[in-house]
């Protein structure tokens, strides 16, 4: 299981150095919207396909989650905007507070439409584990969020001067995704222990 959980967030990371390095090359916003959940789709199929039934649809429904996660991000920017200025008023400064609370809705749509195959690989506990990936992957998103802003607010003004924007902008991303990754790797460790039990 070790080298599994070193294969998740090491493929995560990796897709995050490149959707950031996309994101601040001529790409810039379609990097975020296209590319992450494709890649970060490819990312988890590598690891899933050794365990879900034609893993190969997980990569598609990632990418088209994200998308319709974003999309929903954007339609309640308003109202999502109102809660981040309240919440700038406690401290943490807006970047922070923005991608706290928004990235949780693109991942919500992208964890929503995984969790359409996880009954595939959980007979059992379909509707228990597509509640708690759904769950994971929001959860998930803030940290994301919050773990990627903190990190640029600490380190990217020396790290720009000294890598430039691209190779800074990929190291955020990467930073952002592992934390993700290590999030859901828990109950994903947790899921397939339960699924090996219920098999033994």
């Amino acid at each position: 299981m070790l080298p599994t959980l070193l294969q998740w967030l090491l493929l995560h990371t990796l897709a995050g150095l490149t959707i950031g390095a996309l994101e601040a090359s001529q790409f810039q916003f379609m990097a975020t919207l296209i590319f992450s959940g494709l890649l970060v789709g490819v990312a988890q199929w590598f690891v899933l396909r050794h365990v879900l039934r034609k893993a190969f649809r997980w990569i598609w429904v990632s990418a088209i989650g994200w998308l319709i996660g974003v999309q929903l991000m954007i339609w309640l920017g308003g109202w999502l905007d109102l809660i981040v200025a309240h919440l700038t008023q406690l401290g943490g400064g807006e970047v922070f507070w923005l991608n706290v609370v928004k990235q949780p809705i693109a991942l919500l749509g992208m964890g929503t439409a995984q969790s359409l195959l996880l009954p595939s690989l959980w007979r059992r506990t379909g509707e228990k584990a597509r509640c708690r990936w759904i769950v994971a992957s929001g959860i998930a998103g803030a940290i994301q969020g919050g773990s990627s802003a903190l990190f640029c607010a600490t380190f990217c003004p020396a790290f720009t001067g000294q890598l430039g924007t691209i190779l800074t902008t990929a190291i955020v991303y990467g930073v952002g995704w592992f934390s993700y990754s290590a999030i859901v790797a828990f109950l994903l460790y947790k899921l397939l222990f339960s699924s090996a039990s219920e098999h033994s």
